[in-house]
């Protein structure tokens, strides 16, 4: 029983830690909370399932099919920023609800096309493993690896780079940030991109972990957020704790009451996280 709360905890945490992660990014250089991530996992999940089980006409390999559809989730994302998002940087209530309603648009646009009906996606890797007399498959063990790896990259560019600090500098004081010859418009698109490429890489790792379909963002997206939000926005280390709390939480949620019940935990724990300190655990002013 702890085994398995343990792999479970683990796998949901890698897998919304990363559609967190986008979160953090673009609120450190916009101030503002950009819920069309959901949108973005959602379009990747589609595309991977197009691109690589499309049919005979359209089977691309797995490699090439993720490159692809995390190329486009970028292109996507930062077209969301430039088309809408920078003329209401000013306005974070805008923000919120304009992007809530473009990732509502996608699902009803996609539920046209391809119907309401969930699809099943094939794993990335087959086979499985027994750890701890519990076997979980190589998927999972695939996706745990990634989200890590990607954490651990995305740390490492943020402290170690130029264009690392450069947006570290952008988040801080954007003013400041141009007295040294940083541009933070460019910044800003850079970070639009990296969310879209994030969020297609959750996007990809959810589809061949359970299935596709027109609501599959919903669930990632409000606990992304909710870890967010505990974790401190613009916070990545507050990310990476909040998100493994919510999700052992909700593994303990799922494996020792009711499965059904796994958000609710998650928001309880949100609202006194907020009660007593709004900030978050590591948010700053």
């Amino acid at each position: 029983m702890i085994e398995e709360i343990l792999i479970v905890g683990l796998a949901t945490s890698a897998l919304y830690l990363v559609i967190a992660l986008g979160l953090v990014m673009v609120y450190s250089v916009g101030r503002v909370e950009d819920l069309s991530v959901g949108a973005y996992l959602m379009v990747a999940a589609y595309i991977y399932w197009f691109l690589a089980e499309g049919g005979p006409y359209l089977s691309l390999p797995k490699g090439a099919a993720i490159i692809i559809t995390i190329l486009i989730g970028s292109a996507i994302s930062i077209s969301v920023y430039r088309g809408f998002i920078r003329r209401l940087l000013d306005n974070p209530t805008a923000v919120f609800i304009s992007t809530l309603i473009f990732s509502l648009i996608v699902e009803n646009v996609l539920a046209g096309i391809f119907g309401e009906a969930p699809r099943s996606v094939h794993p990335l890797v087959y086979g499985s493993v027994t750890i701890g007399g519990i076997t979980i498959t190589l998927n999972i063990v695939i996706i745990l690896a990634i989200a890590w790896a990607i954490t651990i990259i995305l740390i490492t560019f943020i402290s170690k780079s130029y264009i690392g600090r450069a947006i570290r500098a952008v988040s801080i004081n954007p003013r400041g940030a141009m007295l040294v010859g940083i541009d933070p418009e460019k910044v800003r698109i850079l970070t639009w991109g990296l969310c879209g490429a994030l969020s297609a890489v959750a996007g990809i790792s959810l589809a061949t972990h359970t299935s596709i379909s027109t609501g599959m963002w919903i669930l990632p997206l409000i606990l992304a957020f909710i870890i967010v939000m505990i974790g401190g926005l613009g916070s990545i280390g507050g990310a990476i704790l909040s998100a493994h709390i919510i999700g052992f939480v909700g593994a303990f949620t799922m494996v020792m009451i009711d499965e059904r019940l796994r958000g609710v935990f998650g928001l309880l724990l949100l609202l006194v996280i907020l009660i007593f300190r709004r900030r978050g655990l590591f948010g700053r002013e």
